[in-house]
C-alpha cells in the first residue's frame, strides 16, 4: 500500500491532466459539446442535495460523481434511478453495481441512459410519419483504492448514441477518462476532487472536461447532519458562466427517515427524503430550476448494500 508523500504525488499528477486536458480544450475552437447528460448526475439522494456529492458519496452512484467514494464501499452496493415527469419527454435512468474486495481495491461498473421519445417524424414532403426516440447510453468501468494518506480512484467511459432506432446509424466513443481523490483532513471532514471526462470523444463532437471540488462536514453524534459544498467548472465551448456552485444538507431522524434540501447557483433548487429499511434505502427526489427554461423533474432511486 502506498503512502505518505506519495499519494500527495499522485494528486499533483490528476492536476497535471487537468490542466493538459484545458490546454486541448483552448486549443480547438471548433470544438462541439456532446454527451451533455453525464453532468446531470445520478442517483436521488445527491440530485436532491444539490449535486453536493464530490466529497460525500459514498455508495455506487461514486461511478459518476467521483470514483474514489468507491473505496468507501464496504462490500457491495447496487444503486438504481428512474426520472419522471419531464415535460420536454426526456429519459434519464441509471444502474451500478460497486464491491470492495479486500487486499485489492473497489471495483465499479455502472450504465447511464439518457434520450427523448416521441419525437416527430416528417418525410422529404414535410409530412408527419409518426415519431421515434433517442437514445444515449455511457457505460462506466471504475477502480478505487486507499493510496494513504488519500483514497483514489480511476475510470473510463464507452459512449453509444443511436438518434433514430429505425436506421442503422450508430455511433460509438470514448467518454474519457475519470480521476478523483478523497481525504480527511480533520476528523468529520472531507475534501474531495475529480476530474471527468478527460479526452473524451464520440463522432466528431468532444466531450468537456469537467472539474469537481467539494468538502463534506458531518455533524452531530451520530454523523446525523451532513452538510456538503461543491464548485464544479465545465470546459465548454459556450458563452456565459460554466462554473457552479452547489450546497446540500442531509438529516437523518432516527437513522430511518432523512430529509435533503439542495441549491445550486444555476438556479436550480431541490429536494427529498429518503427511507432507510435495514441495508436498503429508497429515495425520491424532485429539481426545481427556476429560470423556467427547463421543466421540474422527479426521481426516484433504490440502492442497496450488502
Amino acid at each position: 500500500m502506498i503512502r505518505g508523500k506519495e499519494g500527495w504525488i499522485i494528486i499533483g499528477a490528476m492536476l497535471l491532466l487537468l490542466t493538459l486536458s484545458s490546454i486541448s480544450f483552448a486549443a480547438s475552437s471548433d470544438i462541439v459539446n456532446a454527451a451533455s447528460y453525464l453532468r446531470m448526475g445520478v442517483g436521488a439522494r445527491f440530485l436532491a442535495m444539490g449535486g453536493a456529492s464530490t466529497a460525500a458519496v459514498d455508495d455506487a452512484t461514486a461511478v459518476v460523481w467521483n470514483v474514489a467514494g468507491l473505496t468507501k464501499v464496504e462490500s457491495a452496493s447496487v444503486a438504481s434511478m428512474y426520472s419522471a415527469g419531464d415535460q420536454l419527454d426526456r429519459r434519464h435512468n441509471f444502474l451500478a453495481l460497486a464491491s470492495t474486495v479486500k487486499g485489492i481495491g473497489s471495483f465499479g461498473i455502472g450504465w447511464v441512459n439518457a434520450g427523448v421519445v416521441d419525437i416527430p417524424r416528417y418525410n422529404d414532403q414535410n409530412v408527419a410519419e409518426g415519431s421515434f426516440n433517442s437514445s444515449e447510453n455511457a457505460f462506466l468501468f471504475s477502480y478505487g483504492a486507499m493510496f494513504r494518506p488519500v483514497r483514489l480512484g480511476a475510470g473510463v467511459k464507452i459512449l453509444h448514441q443511436k438518434i433514430d432506432p429505425e436506421s442503422n446509424e450508430t455511433k460509438m466513443g470514448f467518454g474519457g477518462l475519470d480521476i478523483g481523490a478523497l481525504a480527511d483532513p480533520v476528523e468529520a471532514i472531507t475534501v474531495g476532487l475529480s476530474v471527468q471526462n478527460i479526452l473524451g470523444k464520440i463522432a466528431d463532437a468532444s466531450v468537456p472536461t469537467v472539474l469537481r471540488v467539494g468538502t463534506a462536514i458531518r455533524l452531530l453524534p451520530e454523523d446525523d447532519l451532513l452538510i456538503s459544498v461543491d464548485l464544479t467548472k465545465a470546459f465548454v465551448d459556450l458563452k456565459g458562466k460554466t462554473a457552479a456552485l452547489h450546497i446540500g444538507t442531509e438529516y437523518w431522524a432516527a437513522d430511518l427517515v432523512g430529509f435533503r434540501l439542495g441549491f445550486s447557483s444555476e438556479k436550480q433548487f431541490a429536494a427529498g427524503i429518503g427511507i432507510k429499511m435495514s441495508n436498503v434505502s429508497v429515495d425520491y427526489a424532485y429539481t426545481i430550476q427556476r429560470d423556467g427554461l427547463e421543466p421540474d423533474v422527479h426521481y426516484v432511486s433504490i440502492c442497496a448494500s450488502f
